[in-house]
């Protein structure tokens, strides 16, 4: 209901109110359905947005994730998740915009990064141009499209892997769109390092692998130990009686043939 009324004082308390739910530092704003500003939470001035692609597509009811865009009141680069405030009866009447500004994602993937040495992430959109490039932030600042042809294979498949060489380095690459945006995100690799890993499994597959042979193996023996147990028993009787020792007995405590035999066996020396 507050939202919904579009009432500058009563978007201020509510703005204020739900701020530190997405981050605390991030702009947010109102727009009515003509796109003029009624209030926006880092006090500068309202500004009319009707202009912008991202405004035009949530009044149709979308919820998108805008290109990069130069705020109008700060000045700085960031992009617009947005959101269609809907009336009583169902209709747009307005929007709720959220800025986060790219430096905050760059900070962001960085940390990314940083618990992932090896690992390269570049994000960008359908005309190729990087929101962000852990390899090539001059890319990024000057809004250069990325030139390499595995890029474009990229956007046709737009989910995937492959492997390609990155400034003349074998490299594994795998990608994925982000929802509700058209961007891709690219993972890459060094595909020595993959393999390396790749090697230590392995190695460890082998360990397990062995240890769990030795121990087939040990139970196997004492199994083998344990069955030939009673049968070991009786030759050593047998020997014993070959040698005129008429008064030698077996003791043999198996229930099976082995045990019948050595019973027989006590009976012809008795």
């Amino acid at each position: 209901v507050e939202i919904r009324s579009l009432d500058a004082k009563r978007l201020e308390r509510y703005l204020k109110l739900v701020q530190p739910y997405y981050g605390g530092n991030e702009l947010l704003f109102v727009a009515d359905k003509n796109g003029r500003q009624v209030w926006r939470t880092d006090g500068l001035k309202l500004e009319n947005v009707s202009e912008r692609r991202y405004f035009q597509e949530v009044i149709e009811g979308k919820v998108i994730v805008s290109e990069p865009v130069l705020s109008k009141g700060a000045g700085q680069l960031g992009v617009v998740g947005a959101v269609p405030i809907q009336g009583a009866g169902g209709e747009t009447i307005g929007l709720l915009g959220a800025v986060l500004p790219l430096q905050n994602l760059q900070v962001l993937l960085e940390q990314v990064l940083s618990e992932n040495p090896g690992y390269g992430i570049v994000v960008l959109n359908q005309q190729k141009m990087p929101l962000f490039h852990s390899g090539n932030a001059e890319a990024v600042k000057e809004r250069q499209p990325l030139e390499e042809p595995y890029y474009t294979q990229i956007l046709e498949g737009k989910t995937g892997s492959l492997e390609t060489q990155v400034r003349g380095q074998d490299y594994f690459l795998a990608y994925r769109p982000i929802a509700n945006t058209d961007w891709i995100i690219v993972s890459l690799y060094p595909k020595d390092m993959a393999l390396e890993q790749s090697r230590e499994m392995v190695r460890r597959t082998v360990w397990g692998i062995g240890l769990l042979v030795i121990f087939f193996l040990a139970g196997g023996l004492w199994a083998v130990r344990r069955t030939m147990q009673p049968m070991q028993t009786l030759l050593r009787g047998v020997k014993e009686v070959g040698q005129g020792k008429l008064s030698a007995r077996v003791v043999c405590v198996s229930q099976n043939e082995l045990g019948e035999l050595a019973e027989a066996f006590n009976g012809m020396t008795e």
